[in-house]
């Protein structure tokens, strides 16, 4: 019987219900009082990059449908992750049937580890995107359409989905000890987190650097051409700032995930802490807060759609305040005429 690892020593918890995670109990609240408050800067944010998708026709490109995919993983896994850092604190896990689904679904991570993948796989479908887009233009057959985007969206949730399925059905719990454990062995968990590494690290950040690297070559050239021409300017403007948002946005995940990657491998080895282990984790989850930030900094069309929103709101308001003042008025010369 292994401890809880699932996504396990990668995307998770590693120690639930132990006599304690962290050597002192303020550090406990500490950790969980930092959390909570990136994850209400993370669902925030991603609610309001929802919103701006929602509410602004214009926004709904196919890099943008792809982005608020991103969101909507970036928003869950912070929605879940609270919860899963809070079970995995506690000494003495919840128990019977309701504590099994706790375990697989929450206490060690595996809805928050679906959509870390799904937000791999988002990031990487992106580049390829944008690679098409600005270095393969001609080669239209391989251009995302509004169409066919909701089938890769949904193809990537099945498959963050059989990813982790492993992890859902490894995880158990124990009555006696009250804690959750993986019960795969050594040599299946070993081979496991090779497969996620390969699959949800390596080759998307592969996929990713070579998209990129081809881009930004394609932009340094297409700057040099027809210098006079305003149009092809803009237009390469464009790019470059869109190749810019998306970039970041990979960086830092890759950034977060390499830390922690790095950290898990480090514990298992003896060589860092489980608290630093633990902080690692955080930051992990902490990139679905920063990309709503990159998104507000760097992406006009995102800054214009916020402020066009809020001044709607806003108008909308004043206007509902102007109507009702207006009716009170009327009705208050209706109860004068009536009393004269």
């Amino acid at each position: 019987m292994g401890e809880t690892t699932n996504f396990s020593k990668f995307f998770n918890n590693s120690s639930i219900g132990k006599e304690s995670i962290f050597p002192k109990a303020p550090i406990v609240v500490g950790m969980l009082g930092v959390f909570i408050f990136i994850a209400v800067i993370g669902l925030s944010g991603n609610t309001l990059v929802l919103l701006i998708f929602k509410r602004t026709k214009s926004m709904r490109t196919t890099t943008n449908i792809l982005i608020a995919n991103l969101a909507f993983a970036d928003f869950l896994t912070m929605l879940f992750g609270i919860p899963s850092m809070v079970l995995s604190s506690l000494k003495n896990h919840p128990g019977n049937t309701f504590g099994v689904l706790l375990c697989k679904f929450l206490t060690v991570g595996n809805i928050p580890s679906v959509c870390l993948a799904v937000s791999i796989l988002t990031l990487t479908l992106m580049a390829y995107e944008r690679y098409n887009a600005i270095v393969q233009p001609m080669r239209a057959k391989r251009r995302l359409t509004k169409e066919n985007v909701v089938f890769c969206i949904c193809f990537m949730w099945i498959t963050g989905f059989a990813f982790i399925l492993p992890s859902f059905i490894s995880t158990k719990h124990s009555t006696e000890n009250k804690f959750c454990y993986d019960s795969l062995n050594d040599n299946q968990r070993q081979t496991y987190y090779i497969i996620l590494l390969i699959f949800l690290f390596f080759t998307p950040l592969s996929i990713i650097i070579y998209c990129y690297m081809k881009i930004i070559k394609e932009l340094q050239v297409a700057s040099g051409i027809a210098p006079g021409n305003l149009s092809a300017r803009q237009n390469i403007r464009e790019k470059r700032r869109i190749a810019k948002v998306l970039l970041l946005v990979s960086l830092t995940f890759s950034t977060c995930f390499g830390a922690f990657g790095v950290t898990r491998v480090l514990e298992d080895a003896g060589n860092v802490s489980h608290l630093t282990s633990e902080i690692a984790l955080m930051l992990l989850y902490s990139n679905a807060a920063f990309d709503p930030i990159i998104y507000a900094f760097q992406s006009s069309n995102y800054i214009n759609a916020f402020k066009n929103m809020f001044h709607c709101q806003g108008s909308k308001a004043i206007l509902s305040l102007r109507l009702s003042y207006e009716r009170r008025n009327a009705t208050e010369r209706s109860e004068v005429k009536i009393g004269d």
